[in-house]
């Protein structure tokens, strides 16, 4: 792969890539003014509110574990005093954030939303919430630190420094797409669940709802015990009317795995597939990849009733989707139009 410097001030090389990143004139010209001196700037007047509203927006985002983008990362690298060398393989892309220091840059790779170790490896180590994967990533570089810790740290540097942010954004508002920088390479799934709670609100507005682009109705709570459920899918009781199911025990513990789930890679990359122009993502999880040991146990149904003994989960499945009419909403919620456990 042939590199490409791009000297900073004083001729201090601040980033690296290859000739098609060099191409991409608003990234390039982002990361040279987000590394360099605030000293270099016009910090006389007061930036612009188009602009200081951008940077609010990424903080929030930032706190509502929203996908991130290269404005936050380059408030990461400050916050944590270290380069960052990402990789994208499927693009043949790589570059570095950052200004030069003795110790050697956070290795990431990028693949169409999510953030991992080289070689696409997820980090078994570190446990992290919805959104965490590219913190996840560089916690398990950094030791000694959790991923949320570095999400704090990175929205104090962010909030410390958003008149300065504000003021790189404003250069940059002469291009016609300025607004492009916020959204190159967003990261993470469009699922920002906590709890299992959350994600039970996720299963139960896809319950019956309509996906896109059919139209055809979710039934992820028809794969969970529930005795008062009344419609012919609202229970696996119900469900197991037409023929064989396997269900939950509760939809407490559908909720529980569901929220397991939909923070793995897995789903995470089938939900940037759906972001990316997909219609219908399948997921199949391990419980090894659940990442607990203590998964409910589920059961096969038949006729409205269990069929022999609760058993250890093996494997889940997902099938995902949008919710009809918002495969162009960033901030809707995943469309889950069933979920599942093997036995």
């Amino acid at each position: 792969m042939k590199n490409t410097n791009f000297p900073g001030k004083r001729g201090q090389i601040i980033i690296f890539g290859n000739d098609e990143y060099e191409r991409n004139r608003l990234m390039r010209k982002y990361l040279i003014r987000g590394s360099r001196k605030t000293s270099r700037l016009n910090l006389r007047n007061a930036p612009n509110p188009q602009a200081r509203g951008a940077v609010r927006k990424a903080i929030r985002d930032l706190e509502r574990h929203q996908p991130v983008g290269l404005i936050q990362i380059l408030s990461l690298c400050k916050a944590i005093g270290r380069r960052i060398r990402v990789h994208h393989p499927e693009k043949n892309v790589e570059f570095t954030i950052g200004k030069r220091s003795k110790e050697s840059p956070i290795d990431l790779e990028y693949h169409d939303g999510h953030w991992t170790l080289k070689n696409e490896e997820d980090p078994e180590t570190v446990r992290a919430a919805a959104n965490d994967c590219l913190f996840t990533a560089v916690a398990a570089q950094l030791g000694g630190s959790s991923p949320a810790r570095i999400r704090h740290q990175t929205i104090q540097e962010m909030k410390f420094s958003e008149f300065r942010i504000a003021k790189e954004l404003e250069e940059l508002m002469f291009l016609e797409k300025w607004k492009d920088v916020l959204e190159i390479m967003l990261g993470g799934a469009r699922y920002v669940g906590r709890s299992a709670s959350d994600a039970g609100r996720v299963i139960d507005n896809s319950q019956n709802g309509s996906c896109h682009p059919q139209g055809m109705s979710g039934h992820p709570r028809g794969h969970a015990s529930y005795p008062n459920g009344s419609g012919s899918t609202d229970s696996v009781e119900n469900y197991s009317r037409s023929g064989w199911k396997t269900g939950f025990l509760s939809r407490g513990d559908q909720n529980f795995v569901g929220h397991l789930a939909l923070r793995t890679g897995y789903a995470q990359r089938a939900m940037d597939s759906l972001n990316s122009g997909g219609t219908n993502e399948a997921v199949h999880i391990s419980s090894r990849e659940l990442g607990a040991d203590d998964l409910p146990l589920a059961c096969e149904f038949r006729n409205g009733e269990r069929s022999g003994s609760p058993q250890r989960i093996n494997q889940v499945t997902a099938v995902l989707r949008h919710h009809y009419g918002r495969s162009r909403d960033r901030d809707a919620d995943v469309f889950v139009h069933t979920f599942y456990p093997r036995l």
